[in-house]
This record gives C-alpha cells, sequence and structure tokens, in this order.
C-alpha cells in the first residue's frame, strides 16, 4: 500500500514543486528515445545501402517518407488526445476515471493503427505515382510499403501504451523498451541483409517484429502495474463514449495537423524526384539528419502535453504561464545546440548512410550537404512550432493548432512549388520553403498560445470571486 502512495504522489508531482528541472528530467527519456529510435530506422538505410549491393536502395527507403509519415502521423496525433484525457484524470486524482481513459485509449488506438494499415496497403503505390516516384527506385519503393504498413497496428499500439506511460510522469519505460526493440531491430537488419541476402523486404520485415515486440512488452506491464492505468480484458469491452468524444476532439485535429504537414512534405518531396536519383538519394540522406533534431524538440512538445494536462486536471492554472516559459525554453535552447553539432558533423554524418564502393558516392555527398546547408541549418525555428503545438493541444486548443499549421506549412509550400521553385526549378529555394514555413507558423502558434494563456488565467481568477459573490 506505502508503495503503491508513493507511486502515486509521483504520478501527480508534475502540479507542485519547480517546473524547468522537472521538464528537463521528463524530457530527457523522450529525447533519448525518439533520437535512438530515429537512429534504429536510419539503420534500415544504412544496411541497405551498405550491404545489400543495391544501388538506389537508400533512395527507395528514403523517398517513402512522406507516403508513411501521411498515415503514420494521423495514427499517432490521435494519440495526443489519449495523452491529455489521461493526463487530466491523472492530475484531477480520479483512478475510476483514470482506469476508463487508459483502456479507452487503447481501443481507440487499436482501431487506428487497423485503419491506417488498410488505408496504406490500398494507397500507397498511387501516392507514389502522384509523387512522381523515380522509375528505377519504384518497385523497391512500393515492396517496403506494402512490408511496413503490415506492421501498422503494433506501431499503433506501441505508441499508445508509451503515451500511457507518459501521462502518468513514467517517460523511463517506455525509454528502455523502445531501446530494446530497436537494438532488436538492427540486429534483424544485419540478419535479413547481410545473412539472408535480402533488401528492402528485409529492413521493413526487421521493423515490423520490432514494433510488435515492443507493443507486447508495453501492453504486458500495463496488465502488471500497480496503480490505476493497470489493464483488465473485461474493461476493453466498454469503452467510455464520452472520453472517446472527448479524446477524438483533441486528437484528430492534431492528427490532421501532422498528416497535413507530412502531405506539404509530399508535395515537396515530388518536387525533389524531379531532379533524379543522386537528389533523390542525398536529399533522403539529409532528412534524416533533420529528423534528429525533430524527434528531439518532440519530447518538449509531449513535456507540455503531460505537465500542461496535469496541472489543468489539477485546476492549477496559476503553473501554467511558468510551464510554457519553461517548455518553450528548454525545446528551442535544445534545437539550437543539435543544430550546431549536427552541421559541425555533417560530412561523416552523411557519409555513413552511403557504400564508398558506389560510382556516384561524391555527387549524393554533394546533394545532400545543399539540403544540410539549409533546411538543417535553419531547422531551430521547427522548435517553436512544435512545442507550441504542444502547448495548444494541452489547453484544449487542438483546431487551432491544426489550422495555424495547416495553413502555414501545408498551404504555403503547396503554393511555394507550384510558384516560385516552377519558376526557378531552383533546388536551394525549393528547400527553403522549410525554415520559412516553420518560423512563419511557429510565431503564429506563440501568439494563439499566450492569448489562450492569459485567458485561462483570467478564468481561473474570475471563478473564485464569482463564487464567492
Amino acid at each position: 500500500m506505502e508503495r503503491a502512495l508513493q507511486r502515486r504522489r509521483r504520478d501527480i508531482a508534475f502540479t507542485e514543486g519547480g517546473v524547468f528541472g522537472k521538464i528537463i528530467i521528463f524530457a530527457l527519456p523522450i529525447m533519448f528515445t525518439n533520437v535512438l529510435q530515429l537512429l534504429f530506422n536510419a539503420a534500415d538505410m544504412i544496411v541497405v545501402g551498405r550491404y545489400s549491393g543495391v544501388e538506389g536502395a537508400v533512395g527507395a527507403v528514403g523517398s517513402t517518407s512522406p507516403v508513411i509519415f501521411i498515415i503514420i502521423n494521423l495514427m499517432i496525433g490521435v494519440s495526443v488526445g489519449a495523452n491529455v484525457v489521461v493526463s487530466n484524470t491523472i492530475g484531477a486524482n480520479d483512478p475510476n476515471k483514470t482506469r476508463r481513459a487508459v483502456h479507452t485509449a487503447l481501443v481507440v488506438g487499436f482501431i487506428f493503427g487497423i485503419v491506417c494499415m488498410i488505408i496504406g496497403l490500398l494507397f500507397s503505390r498511387r501516392l507514389l505515382l502522384l509523387m512522381n516516384a523515380d522509375e528505377e527506385l519504384f518497385d523497391l519503393s512500393v515492396l517496403y510499403l506494402r512490408i511496413y504498413f503490415f506492421g501498422v497496428p503494433f506501431t499503433a499500439l506501441a505508441n499508445y501504451s508509451a503515451s500511457i506511460f507518459r501521462a502518468k510522469g513514467d517517460p523511463r519505460t517506455p525509454m528502455i523498451v523502445m531501446t530494446s526493440s530497436g537494438v532488436l531491430n538492427v540486429l534483424l537488419n544485419l540478419f535479413f541483409v547481410c545473412v539472408c541476402n535480402m533488401s528492402v523486404d528485409g529492413v521493413a520485415i526487421a521493423t515490423m517484429i520490432a514494433n510488435a515486440v515492443s507493443a507486447l512488452v508495453l501492453l504486458l506491464l500495463l496488465f502488471f502495474a500497480k496503480d490505476a492505468t493497470k489493464l483488465h480484458l473485461r474493461s476493453f469491452l466498454s469503452p467510455d463514449r464520452a472520453l472517446i468524444r472527448r479524446m477524438l476532439s483533441i486528437g484528430i485535429p492534431a492528427g490532421l495537423q501532422s498528416c497535413m504537414f507530412s502531405l506539404s512534405n509530399f508535395f515537396v518531396q515530388g518536387a525533389i524526384n524531379s531532379f533524379g536519383k543522386i537528389v533523390i538519394e542525398g536529399s533522403a540522406i539529409a532528412g534524416q539528419l533533420d529528423s534528429i533534431i525533430f524527434t528531439s524538440t518532440n519530447a518538449f512538445h509531449q513535456a507540455a502535453l503531460t505537465f500542461v494536462g496535469q496541472n489543468i486536471g489539477a485546476s492549477r492554472y496559476d503553473r501554467l504561464k511558468r510551464i510554457t516559459f519553461g517548455c518553450y525554453a528548454t525545446g528551442v535552447c535544445t534545437s539550437v545546440v543539435l543544430v550546431g553539432i549536427i552541421y559541425a558533423l555533417r560530412i561523416p554524418l552523411v557519409n555513413l548512410y552511403i557504400d564508398p564502393n558506389f560510382e556516384s558516392v561524391d555527387l549524393i555527398v554533394e546533394a545532400a550537404l545543399v539540403r544540410v546547408s539549409v533546411s538543417t541549418l535553419l531547422c531551430f525555428f521547427q522548435s517553436f512550432m512544435d512545442v507550441g503545438s504542444g502547448l495548444l493541444r494541452a489547453m484544449n486548443r487542438s483546431m487551432t493548432a491544426f489550422l495555424s499549421t495547416f495553413v502555414g506549412t501545408c498551404v504555403f509550400r503547396i503554393v511555394w512549388v507550384h510558384t516560385v521553385f516552377k519558376r526557378t526549378q531552383n533546388l536551394n529555394l525549393l528547400y527553403y520553403s522549410f525554415p520559412i514555413s516553420w518560423f512563419a507558423t511557429g510565431a503564429v502558434i506563440m501568439v494563439f498560445v499566450f492569448f489562450t494563456l492569459r485567458k485561462l488565467q483570467r478564468k481561473h481568477v474570475s471563478a473564485p470571486a464569482q463564487a464567492n459573490a
């Protein structure tokens, strides 16, 4: 009993005490997990690029990212709603509602995983055609996507289970589990490619198996949990409809925001594909370096969801301003540091992905560095957008975050591709669509964050006065 009480106190610790230190302690395991997961995913490209002996395999895997992100981000975005709702119930110290929220979240996650798998299998080939996929890489890309999407339900369960652990203030457990599954992914990559002489199909199968193991372990840990997040099989048969509506009202705009963000990249990738296989491979490698910064910033997005969610659930509106400044400051500073490190090491990092025996290795490196000098160098602008979106969603302004991102990234980039790039056919100008959209969207979202924050604090101050009157 005493251990349960201590665990419960740790769960609600984000509603008391300091802010900056707790945000960093909470975000670091998530950042570590995200970066390791990204490096393990990058292992798909590194292993298949260096050991499969198939020239163009890196481009085939890398060019599928916009298609995967369009569908996967819709699914993962909805998990934001689960995170916020579970955080609210924990902050409100309501164990019964927390149990219902946890079971409901996993049911929603599994259903979305099945739906996204079906969408991916039905439309991935058509999306590649719309994206002007390179003819030499097309069959390899289709093969990779079909195998990958069969494993999407496992990806959904793993992400939703991880969001439950983070909502109760435990980012370490998913870090350990996902790190272990990532190591398994790398080992399976090497086995299927080097031992079984497979190519993109081998790394796709390895990813599917690793995600399945990760989902299974996290679910088992929830079944043996000692707090309100403990799973019971019977509870899955009666999900809470009111909680489903609330999760979807927060999660669907978040999913659509991520989906629209990926859709804009879909059009940009289509323009990149017009430059041929060398530029496709170089851009795919540079995109992996950008993703290291994105996934690190996402840790502070997750911190914003949990900290703001718990404090709103506990009616601690007086702490929201400090949490907002804390998430912005730590997220932006982290991204600036990472940009400096990655830019300084850009040449050896790019060379990791390429077989030195390929004749076109110098051209691929040069193509990658073109994008690195634009999007990677200015990648810290993205942190304002990502952290701000998390704050708005936790404040129940998910639709505002979606609309801001839709206009600032999706619409802007599509217009940029069909006007500025179409007239100039300049690759550098195409890449500048990334930092310009990050800066504009982040600035608009920040305005909405502080407007919403002021509104919530006024409501908090006026409510006791009205009650006394």
